[in-house]
């Protein structure tokens, strides 16, 4: 019975351990907010690259800003963000910066643009 709890503790340790784990660079949560609805969606590695190269490529627009409630809401390495796109602009926004906000480049906006249609998100161009 010893033997069976010295193997069996540390077995159930181990599976409770590796249950925990996640892969939050795969994980973009798109917030319609139309609907108000979440939308968990699965993404490749080579989508979560396009929402990274976005956010980092993109470029802070001078002022103010005021702005119609967003198409979307993303969260993306404990990071929220407004989204606003179509299918030749798009913008985005920090949830913690409402003042300022961000233009896409037209390559960031094409590969994010066409990961929403995939998705059936947007309509298609």
């Amino acid at each position: 019975m010893k033997n069976f709890l010295l193997l069996f503790v540390p077995l159930c340790l181990l599976l409770a351990a590796c249950s925990q784990i996640t892969q939050p660079e795969r994980e973009v949560q798109m917030n319609p907010t139309a609907s108000q609805s979440t939308i968990q969606i699965d993404l490749s590695e080579d989508d979560v690259s396009s929402f990274k190269q976005a956010v980092k490529d993109s470029i802070k627009e001078p002022g103010i800003v005021n702005m119609a409630d967003p198409q979307f809401t993303f969260s993306l390495d404990d990071e929220k963000f407004a989204l606003w796109i179509t299918d030749d602009s798009g913008s985005l926004m920090k949830t913690t910066d409402t003042h300022t906000i961000y233009n896409l480049s037209d390559h960031s906006v094409a590969a994010i643009y066409q990961i929403l249609s995939d998705k059936d998100l947007v309509s298609s161009r």
